[in-house]
């Protein structure tokens, strides 16, 4: 196999290019007859030829055949297992995957799952700390009305004995396994809705997705899916991917920390004291931001608050006796316009930039101090004064940055 084609394999397992950029690449990289030498039968004149050597034509040909045969098996024997491991990665990656060729059978790759259930014993108090890690399938922990954490795990193995299990010690959860000896491996977890002190949920070209948990710090990771976070409370919240979006929605946070590539941002209906959001080549949409006051501190207790799945952000209206909130959102991308809706009455220090676009800004009471059709900055009459305030940092390009009131 030719050396072009080895190095778009491993990249392909490296989780450099998708199933479908790597399979685009191949098609164009010439001198096919590595990959079909693979899987050419040798045909019954090689195994066994009629004309006992008098036809000299003939034995040409079958040496011919059979030197062809022994290149093809040598080059595969050469690259076998990097080619073995990179298309199991890339079968379990997608559900189907248009290729011309069995990869199943031609390279041994199997598609069986195990599957293996886990319940914790009873859980009285507070999680310390919760780590799931997924590989090229999905990760969803949910919260749920009852006293143990659940899991259902699913994994086919390069390897027999993946040594699949979950370690429990002093209020500590993770799961743990031969990282190398699985091609893909999902979770389904539940935990009671008791305070987390960490969370970390990771995956690989697969969602990860959290739902209507309260913790300290949330971790969420995946690399060229999307991430997802409906429902939650938490102190610290970081999600990073790449070439996918993150969707963030009905979620309470003291900070949030949104980073992605290539794709979308969205957040809806949240109540975050420091939001800062980037991204690249794509858009961000902050619609409705803040929800119930942030001042409620978030504490490790069983009865702490969460936001439930029906979680509506409220209007940020002022309350006698509540201390100065100011919050801070910051988004930033390039080549995708920036939507930001903030309640009605907040008071706004703006700094808003693009290029070769438009700055369109509707707030009330806003007093500007610089102003151009790319740019412009200014703040609320009231802003030094007012209970509830946001300093409003955007920077896009090549894209429309629209701000209004709701």
């Amino acid at each position: 196999m030719s050396k072009e084609r080895l190095k778009i394999l491993e990249m392909l397992q490296e989780g450099k290019v998708s199933v479908d950029e790597a399979m685009a690449l191949l098609r164009q990289v010439p001198d096919e007859e590595a990959i079909r030498g693979v899987i050419i039968h040798k045909n019954d004149h090689d195994d066994e030829c009629d004309c006992d050597g008098d036809d000299d034509d003939c034995c040409t040909t079958n040496n011919n055949n059979n030197n062809r045969n022994k290149s093809a098996n040598y080059g595969f024997s050469d690259i076998g297992s990097t080619i073995r491991n990179a298309l199991s990665d890339a079968l379990d990656a997608v559900d189907d995957v248009d290729i011309n060729i069995n990869l199943s059978n031609m390279f041994g790759v199997s598609r069986n799952k195990t599957i293996v259930t886990y319940t914790s014993d009873r859980i009285a108090s507070d999680i310390n700390s919760l780590k799931i890690l997924g590989k090229n399938a999905p990760v969803e922990i949910e919260g749920y009305d009852g006293d143990t954490i659940q899991m259902e795990i699913k994994y086919s193995g390069k390897r027999d004995n993946a040594r699949v299990h979950v370690n429990e010690e002093n209020g500590n959860y993770e799961l743990l396994y031969d990282y190398n000896a699985v091609r893909s491996l999902s979770v389904e977890c539940r935990v009671p809705r008791v305070f987390i002190g960490h969370l970390h949920g990771e995956s690989k070209n697969s969602k990860v997705e959290l739902h209507n948990v309260n913790a300290g710090d949330v971790e969420l990771l995946t690399k060229n899916s999307k991430i997802e976070i409906a429902g939650v409370s938490a102190n610290a919240i970081t999600a990073k991917t790449s070439n996918s979006k993150i969707e963030m929605e009905n979620t309470k946070a003291k900070v949030a920390r949104l980073t992605t590539s290539n794709s979308k941002i969205e957040t809806e209906n949240i109540d975050v004291e420091q939001l800062y959001l980037k991204t690249s080549n794509s858009g961000i949409k902050i619609e409705n931001a803040f929800g119930t006051n942030p001042s409620e501190t978030h504490h490790s207790t069983t009865n702490s608050q969460y936001p439930p799945s029906d979680f509506r952000a409220s209007s940020l209206a002022s309350k006698p006796g509540t201390a100065a909130i100011e919050r801070i959102i910051e988004a930033t991308t390039s080549n995708g316009g920036v939507d930001v809706s903030i309640p009605q009455g907040t008071a706004v220090k703006l700094q808003a930039s693009t290029s070769n676009a438009r700055c369109e800004c509707k707030l009330s009471d806003l007093v500007v101090s610089e102003i151009s059709k790319n740019y412009v900055s200014g703040k609320s009459i009231n802003y030094d004064t007012a209970t509830n305030r946001v300093k409003l940092n955007i920077n896009t390009s090549n894209a429309t940055v629209k701000i209004k009131e709701v």
